[in-house]
């Protein structure tokens, strides 16, 4: 396969321009009033949001502010979230398939995997998207989904998070802040050891300890070989003493051929794999799947 190369360019987009100027000025608090009181004028009554495309038929709870704020107003007029990583599930995972979603957030590529007969394994640290997480699971009648409330890393321990809505690991050398919250943390070969299943496909992101997660998940991958999707967070990285080219290393160093999504956020789910660059300083979702296409799954337990 031919594979092309393209800068990603990060462009600040014009609602970052404007909440920057907003800050300089000091109107950062009452423009935000201002926006929620539209908001909720024009989608406070929305309680579900429905996605289709092609096979997938899902609805998510927007009850809440946040699952609002997410889905809307992006997504009302038919767009769905990462249309590319929609179509690459569809293309990896089928009835049977053990899918496994580290961080699950509100539930989004967890729902279409189960939607599609696999046997979902969903890890999430927040306590509250746990709980939209099991909401959204239940509301699409969707039954082999095991929910689990920790963070995962290279192995067993603690970590401290930001509990933010937009939450993310601090790595132990920054973490001293009294407002952050305390998760217990597993590594998925200890748990899938226990567990006593072999994932088929892992959907990977955890804002900068990506790196984490694939050591601790190193007998998996030799024995396994299983395709993943990992977000790369390349800003966040290096607070976990680890970089674009050293997960890049770490993968193909296993036998994978990688490969970075071309438009991540676009509307088109036409997938275009490109090559990736050690050097990018946008998120970057990575393909990484056996060389051979066909991992080492006829070794593995069943």
């Amino acid at each position: 396969m031919q594979l092309k190369t393209h800068r990603l360019i990060a462009v600040a987009k014009p609602r970052v321009v404007v909440k920057r100027l907003l800050g300089l000025i000091g109107l950062t608090g009452p423009a935000r009033k201002l926006f929620d009181h539209f908001f909720l004028k024009k989608y406070g009554d929305r309680t579900t949001h429905r996605i289709r495309y092609r096979d997938v038929d899902l609805t998510f709870s927007t009850r809440d502010y946040y699952s609002k704020r997410w889905f809307f107003p992006r997504y009302e007029k038919g767009c769905i979230h990462e249309p590319s990583v929609v179509e690459l599930l569809r293309r990896n995972v089928q009835a049977g398939s053990c899918f496994v979603d580290v961080g699950a957030h509100l539930g989004y590529f967890t729902c279409i995997a189960a939607q599609r007969g696999a046997k979902v394994f969903a890890f999430e640290m927040h306590e509250q998207f746990v709980q939209l997480l099991r909401t959204n699971v239940a509301l699409n009648k969707l039954a082999d989904v095991q929910i689990v409330q920790s963070a995962v890393g290279d192995g067993p321990g603690q970590v401290r998070y930001a509990p933010t809505m937009m939450p993310h690991l601090v790595p132990r050398s920054t973490a001293t802040d009294q407002t952050l919250a305390v998760a217990e943390s597993i590594g998925l070969d200890d748990y899938f050891q226990a567990a006593q299943v072999e994932p088929d496909v892992l959907k990977i992101d955890v804002e900068g300890a990506e790196a984490k997660v694939l050591a601790g998940m190193a007998k998996l991958i030799e024995r396994r070989a299983p395709t993943i999707l990992v977000e790369l967070h390349p800003r966040r990285l290096p607070g976990f003493g680890a970089s674009v080219q050293s997960v890049l290393d770490l993968l193909q160093d296993h036998g994978y051929q990688v490969t970075a999504i071309q438009d991540l956020r676009g509307s088109d789910a036409n997938v275009e794999l490109v090559k990736v660059r050690p050097d990018t300083k946008v998120n970057t979702m990575v393909y990484a799947v056996a060389a051979d296409g066909a991992g080492r799954r006829t070794k593995a337990k069943t």
